[in-house]
């Protein structure tokens, strides 16, 4: 792009100019002009026609002395042409004569004030040139035009309408200008160009700064979408290492045997509880032992042990509500935080619960009936889980030295 850059500006004065050629030209209308239809002495006639050589006589009278040329570009009704594009009218010309200047002009027209699209009504818009500046080909500048006051005054023009304008010309002409020399004049016109570069210098920039600000654009598009991507592909590895994340948390917490939380799981159970309420109040400790499981794993072996415990959790689970939570505490060890305040309702699902593990069969190849040993814990006030454990594993003891299978309820604190 900076290439570009460089080359678009530092090429631009380099470019070959367009053309338009006005003279010679097959269509346009050549035609000579003198001040005689205003009462005027002045004569005008060819010398060489055809290579456009013509003479003016001017004669002083009371009429304000006119001779000169005109080239319009069309027969009535006039056809306009747009100039506004090109820069320049380069113009070859050979006077021979007196006159120290020579007027160039060009008639635009504008139905805002040439309704009726004659000549005579158009804007009359020209330059002096000095006759020792045209013995060579001259280019004279389009912004070198002024609009004569004497047509501004003739037509009343308003001062939006009085800028010189070149978007629709209707004839150029050439004839003499103040101070008036009379005598003999002689012209011979060889060419009439206009000139422009193909694109305007601050049409170029224009583009030049346009190019710059699309490349850019994409530039900035691009990078976005690329950190979209990346963003989007970063959240979603975010998202996989985050559910991977969840996921090893989870097993942390979780016992991989039972598939029930773990020691990990129960203590932020009981952290949540504190959390929202200060203290365990309003729970019951329930600890639940497997009678004899070391003699099951002995007889039976360890992958019978294990099938055993978690049959035993999934029982226990279906036993529980969605307020309760049941956890592995080790080995063929249990507990259960009960949500209630009502002994009776702790010591009934804890009954439950032994009748439940009582009445099912393990290993349907080789049955097997075991029984399960509870200790019962109301947890009062401001104790904390240790001392509820404590109560409630002493009352576990209990239920074993009774001969096991049964429900026993803690002391209070």
């Amino acid at each position: 792009m900076l290439a570009f850059t460089i080359f678009a500006i530092a090429g631009h004065a380099f470019l070959p100019k367009k053309k338009l050629v006005l003279h010679p030209a097959k269509a346009s209308i050549f035609e000579l002009f003198t001040d005689e239809g205003a009462g005027g002495k002045s004569s005008v006639e060819w010398i060489d026609a055809e290579n456009y050589r013509w003479q003016c006589i001017l004669r002083e009278s009371e009429t304000y002395p006119v001779c000169g040329f005109s080239i319009v570009l069309s027969e009535r009704p006039y056809k306009t042409m747009d100039l506004s594009s090109y820069d320049a009218l380069k113009i070859k010309l050979r006077y021979t004569g007196g006159a120290q200047k020579i007027r160039v002009y060009l008639r635009n027209s504008n139905p805002a004030y040439n309704p009726s699209g004659d000549i005579e009504e158009a804007k009359f818009e020209s330059i002096v040139i000095r006759t020792s500046d045209i013995e060579q080909e001259t280019e004279i500048q389009l912004s070198e035009f002024s609009v004569a006051d004497w047509w501004k005054d003739q037509y009343d023009i308003p001062r939006n309408l009085s800028q010189p304008e070149f978007n629709a010309v209707i004839a150029i002409g050439i004839d003499q200008a103040p101070p008036i020399q009379y005598g003999t004049h002689q012209y011979q016109l060889s060419s009439l160009v206009m000139t422009g570069d193909w694109i305007k210098q601050e049409t170029l920039y224009l583009y030049v700064i346009l190019s710059w600000m699309l490349v850019l654009a994409w530039e900035v598009a691009t990078r976005l979408i690329l950190l979209y991507r990346r963003a989007r592909r970063d959240s979603a590895n975010l998202e996989a290492l985050q559910a991977e994340t969840d996921k090893f948390r989870e097993l942390s917490h979780t016992d991989l045997l039972t598939h029930i939380a773990n020691r990990s799981g129960l203590d932020i159970h009981l952290e949540g509880i504190i959390e929202r309420q200060g203290n365990l109040k309003g729970y019951v400790l329930m600890i639940l032992d497997i009678d004899h499981f070391k003699r099951v794993n002995d007889q039976r072996g360890h992958d019978a042990g294990d099938r055993i415990l978690s049959q035993f959790a999934s029982l226990v689970s279906e036993s529980v509500r969605a307020d309760d939570f049941f956890a592995r505490w080790g080995g063929e060890e249990f507990v259960i935080m009960l949500k209630t305040t009502d002994t009776g309702t702790a010591l009934a699902v804890a009954e439950k619960i032994r009748l439940k593990i009582h009445a099912e069969t393990m290993e349907p190849q080789r049955p097997l009936k075991i029984t399960v040993s509870i200790g019962v814990a109301m947890i009062t006030g401001n104790e904390k889980f240790n001392s509820a454990f404590k109560r409630a594993d002493k009352a576990l003891y209990q239920a074993k030295r009774g001969g096991r299978n049964c429900v026993i309820l803690a002391d209070k604190a």
